[in-house]
């Protein structure tokens, strides 16, 4: 980006949290002028995301929603214009089309293989991993157990069996799935390994901006909430949850383990998060609140 729209973006950046009205007046201008800049794969675009993050979630009116909505397609627009020069700057991750390398555990990447908005595939074993041939051989078919007496290496050993590279992730996580009747086994053999995962995002959805639930509407701000009845909003009635049918509850939790994998954290209760559980609440202000449990196992 250009010195003047790097200007402009540490102007939005010091004035986009404030509400006041100088602060709104600025705000607007910045996005006024910013949405006629060309973008560019830079440190300032990942501050402006930021920013553009924030102010989708405290809009101070419609109007300045649709910008920001706007701006936000247009960096997805840009991302996946110039998909491959991406790479992997961690800054950048959680971007549209940005990938990650991660390290998370089988029943996460097992979820992620199946994810319909990105691609997971094998990028290699962290540090120093232990034999494969030690793991496998408690998992694989007698006839293919040979293989595991020959003293290969890790990446041999997927040679030998046949295993191409493209597929090496998912043969991974099928062979310790045999575990599944002792997960404690299968998560310490697993994690063991240390396998890392490129994560690929093939739609905008997996990303910060468009990983989200749809609202009823809107909430404008146009004024820091400094003081309130707190004692007075604990005590009061929660609205009745939100009425989720199996497509809606499916999407809720989604969403909730996306927002893991988009930060690159992984937490028990969303990796094995019982859908059934699962509630939603719209409460005041724009905000909603999702509550829900793990499985019993």
């Amino acid at each position: 980006m250009t010195a003047t729209s790097k200007n402009l973006i540490a102007r939005l950046q010091k004035v986009h949290a404030r509400f006041d009205r100088e602060a709104i007046a600025e705000t607007r201008e910045c996005l006024h002028q910013l949405r006629a800049v060309a973008l560019r794969r830079s440190a300032p675009l990942i501050t402006y995301h930021a920013c553009l993050l924030f102010l989708c979630a405290h809009p101070t009116d419609a109007a300045m929603l649709a910008q920001v909505e706007s701006e936000l397609r247009r960096i997805a627009s840009f991302m996946r214009r110039h998909e491959r020069s991406h790479g992997t700057a961690p800054g950048f991750v959680g971007l549209p089309y940005v990938k990650a390398v991660v390290r998370f555990s089988h029943d996460c990447l097992r979820w992620l293989l199946r994810h319909p908005h990105c691609r997971a595939t094998f990028e290699g074993f962290q540090g120093s991993a232990p034999d494969l041939n030690a793991v496998l051989r408690t998992t694989l078919p007698a006839l293919e157990q040979a293989e595991t007496n020959a003293g290969s290496s890790n990446d041999e050993l997927l040679d030998a069996l046949g295993v191409k590279s493209g597929r090496r992730l998912d043969f991974l996580v099928a062979e310790l799935s045999r575990l599944d009747h002792t997960p404690q086994v299968k998560d310490h053999l697993f994690d063991a390994l240390g396998v890392m995962a490129a994560v690929t995002p093939t739609h905008a959805a997996f990303s910060l901006a468009f990983n989200r639930l749809p609202i009823r509407e809107p909430a404008f701000l146009t004024e820091r909430l400094t003081s309130f009845d707190a004692l007075g909003l604990m005590n009061g009635a929660l609205p009745p949850a939100r009425r989720l049918d199996a497509t809606g509850t499916e999407e809720a939790s989604r969403v909730i383990r996306n927002a893991m994998a988009l930060t690159s954290r992984e937490t028990d209760p969303a990796t094995y998060l019982d859908s059934r559980s699962l509630r939603v609440f719209d409460l005041e202000r724009g905000v909603s609140v999702a509550i829900f449990g793990m499985t019993p196992e």
